[in-house]
């Protein structure tokens, strides 16, 4: 850009001579959540909101403890991957490719669970259109449990 006249010649030189280290993915995982929000939020799932996915916490765990061999591209081809053929508004650890959940740092049960029984609350809410107190009636529980 400097050699057609679109970037000034001196700033050039200046920001040049500035180291910039931007670190390993792997090594910014408290940024994964943001991350995964943002690639999802690109694209469309003609079924689904993409905008709308979220990962629960035993896939959080998962994509936090692998390596990201492929940094932030690969991130976002997993992540985009995933919320455009996304039935369901929360993302478990079952829905993330095999060679990501083939760890041997595996999420807690509690942290499955977790995950599990939000996508399931999700599901009965959305069968509910939405409507809090039939899907708690449907589920036996108080509706202050839905959140």
């Amino acid at each position: 850009m400097a050699d057609e006249g679109k970037f000034h010649d001196e700033l050039f030189y200046r920001v040049a001579s500035l180291p910039v280290r931007t670190p390993a993915l792997r090594e910014r995982t408290g940024d994964l959540p943001a991350l995964a929000k943002h690639f999802a939020s690109k694209v469309t799932n003609p079924h689904f909101d993409a905008s709308l996915v979220e990962f629960a916490e035993d896939a959080l765990a998962v994509l936090t403890a692998y390596d990201w061999p492929g940094n932030l591209a690969e991130f976002n081809q997993v992540v985009s991957q995933i919320a455009s053929t996304a039935d369901a508004r929360i993302v478990t650890s079952a829905q993330l490719p095999m060679r990501l959940r083939e760890l041997k740092h595996w999420p807690t049960l509690a942290q499955y669970l977790a995950g599990q029984e939000k996508q399931y609350l999700e599901r009965v809410l959305h069968a509910c259109k939405g409507d809090k107190a039939a899907a708690a009636k449907a589920l036996g529980i108080d509706v202050a449990n839905l959140g």
